[in-house]
This record gives C-alpha cells, structure tokens and sequence, in this order.
C-alpha cells in the first residue's frame, strides 16, 4: 500500500528538527495547507487539496525558526488530541490503559464476528470490560461503546468511574488527617478549550467540597494520587493556600508529593483527550439494520445534566 505522506515528511525533514519534536501528517478537504502546534512537541501538518510535498517544503524552510520557537514555548504543555470512536482506540483511566471495542446494541460485536457477543453488560452505552484481555494486539482492559453512542457517553463514564474511585480514596485521606464528618467531593465538567495544567482541581471552605476535573482522571496513578491528597489536605483546619499547615498535611498522606508538584501543574509530556472526535473513517463496519434496533438509552444523558458527588457522611 502506497504511504501518501512520504512525500510530505520528506519535505518536513528537508530541515533539521530536535529530537523531541514530532510530526503527524494528515489530509484535509480544506484549499489550503495549516500546521498546527501541539503541546510536548507535536506538531500536525494538514495537507490541503491544493497542496504539493515542494510547496509545504518553501514553507517548512521559511518558517522553520518560528515554528520551532512556538514548539519550544509549547513543550511544557500537555497535548490535547482527538479520538474516533472505532474500535482499538485507547483511553486511559487512573493509570490503567483502555482500548475500546464498538459492539452492536446486542452486545455483539462488529464485522465479520458478528456472532459474538464480546460484552458482559449488553445494552450499556457505555462500560468498561473484566480484565486486562489482549484482544486488539495490546494487553489492556477493555472499553465497550455502542455503535449508537457518542463521545458525551464516555465522558460520563469517566465521571463515573471517577467518582468511584474518590469514594475508595478520600474517606481513608480524611480519617488520617483527622477531618470530621461532612466532607464532600464531585466530579466536574470540563469546557473544551479551557485550561487544563494547574487547575484539575479546586476545595471549597465554604462549602468544604473537593471537585476534580474528569480529565484528571486521565494522568498517571501517581500524578492523580497527588492530585487527590492536595485537595484533600486543604480541608485541614488552619490550612491556607500552600502554607506549612498544608505542607504537613502532604506529608502525613502523600510519599514524595513535592517531586510530583511541578509536574503535575504542568503536565509536561501528557497526552489528553478534552472530549472531542473526529469523524469515522469511510468504509468503516457498521453491518446492521438499525431501523430495527432499540433506540439509544437517556440514561447516560441524564447523569450529564447534573453533578456527580459523594460525601463523607
């Protein structure tokens, strides 16, 4: 099969880039050629139609200083990517990484197996698998999406799971800081576009609620261990901002914290998936009637429109 971008990568190495930069090149409908830059050194070339490999080498060359300056200034930053919705696609979820599989609203799967039922929750929009399984050439857990569902049903299945995992992690916190009863947490929303390094979280004294972003859900089991016990130690009284009162507290709960700091504010070198998804691919399965399938369950909508909280009763 001919590789349609060679042409094109060896017009971006017709200059010399760093090791740490790299390039993904994708196609568009678009007239006009765009490189966008991403954070850890990502940098995206959209070929237009009108585009030529000689054409994006003038530009590469010409623009080489400027476009490795705005590299550099993004390197500490993390980088937000799209997915599609098809099967092998992968998601991460407290350290632990997912690949998901599209099944029928059966719970069978797509193409030529169709046969085969490869979900133990049919019906669900949206669920992670027992496992780890090695299905899709990775050993990791399995993610089941309906072919009906859309990416807003991933996302609530992260604030889902996010919210369960604080109900594990924050009652032990609180007990060894010694905070009483009434504490509360809940995982937040995210608007595509915000911010994302150095606010995934935030505590209320007010209202002495912890609330997390469910894209912290995305980092690392020790950045997102840090992530938690910050929060928490905020609720210790006397505690104000990051003072020794706060300081103490990370010590009693948190092993290390003050190396995870940093990089925790700056996710530097992440990759991050905000909730957006390109198209399908043309050509892509989808082998069924669905005039005579089930319509799509509300359910996943419904936990959309309000937050998700626990409590320290």
């Amino acid at each position: 099969m001919n590789d349609h971008t060679a042409p094109f990568r060896t017009a971006i190495n017709s200059v010399t880039w760093p090791d740490w930069v790299t390039w993904t090149v994708t196609f568009t409908q678009k007239t006009r050629s765009t490189i966008r830059v991403g954070g850890a050194g990502q940098l995206t070339l959209d070929v237009g139609t009108s585009s030529t490999p000689d054409r994006v080498a003038v530009y590469i060359q010409a623009e080489h200083t400027k476009l490795l300056a705005e590299a550099e200034a993004m390197r500490d930053r993390a980088n937000l990517v799209t997915k599609q919705l098809v099967s092998g696609e992968g998601f991460n979820f407290a350290g632990r990484p997912y690949r998901l599989r599209v099944v029928r609203p059966d719970g069978r799967s797509i193409g030529r197996d169709a046969v085969r039922q490869v979900t133990v929750n049919p019906g669900a929009m949206c669920a992670d698998e027992p496992g780890p399984s090695g299905w899709s050439g990775h050993r990791s857990w399995q993610l089941t999406l309906r072919v009906d569902a859309n990416e807003r049903h991933i996302i609530d299945w992260y604030r889902r799971r996010g919210l369960e995992l604080l109900n594990e992690r924050i009652p032990p916190l609180a007990d060894r800081l010694g905070l009483k009863p009434g504490l509360r947490w809940r995982v937040r929303s995210y608007r595509p576009g915000a911010r994302v390094s150095g606010s995934w979280g935030t505590y209320s004294n007010q209202t002495r609620t912890v609330a997390l972003d469910w894209l912290a859900f995305q980092l690392p089991a020790p950045m997102l261990d840090y992530l938690i016990a910050h929060e928490v130690a905020h609720g210790v009284p006397g505690s104000r901002g990051h003072d020794k009162v706060w300081q103490s507290a990370m010590d009693r709960v948190c092993h290390g914290w003050r190396e995870l700091r940093t990089p925790v504010r700056k996710c530097s070198g992440l990759t991050l998936w905000t909730g957006q998804v390109e198209p399908r691919p043309a050509g892509w399965p989808y082998d069924f009637d669905t005039e005579n399938d089930p319509a799509p369950e509300t359910s996943g909508w419904d936990v959309l429109s309000r937050e998700l909280e626990g409590a320290n009763r």
